[in-house]
């Protein structure tokens, strides 16, 4: 049997309600697994971890729906010249998951 971890509350200065734009002061967003359960004005959920950010604003529920994976930082204007297309796929994939590792989707 696969042993569950914890809940984790990400606590923050702010949290912005996407869909209304009402800001709360405090935020936290509760995540249980993979997965955001809820996000709300203080109040962290028993047994949970506790993880303070500090001054910053938690923003749930955007998505990055503008992004250039077959670009890197560097010389972008030559990339597609110099570089083949396997590996700017090989790039470009590993980019998509730094992206969606770090919460984008």
């Amino acid at each position: 049997m696969a042993q569950q971890t914890p809940p984790i509350v990400l606590h923050a200065a702010r949290l912005l309600q996407v869909d209304t734009g009402v800001v709360l002061r405090p935020g936290e967003i509760l995540v249980e697994g993979e997965r955001i359960r809820r996000w709300e004005f203080g109040g962290a959920s028993q047994g949970a971890q506790v993880i303070d950010l500090g001054d910053v604003t938690l923003l749930p529920g955007l998505i990055d729906a503008h992004v250039h994976l077959f670009l890197h930082p560097g010389a972008e204007d030559l990339q597609t010249v110099k570089e083949s297309v396997p590996w700017r796929t090989l790039l470009a994939e590993q980019a998509a998951k730094a992206d969606l590792m770090a919460g984008y989707g």
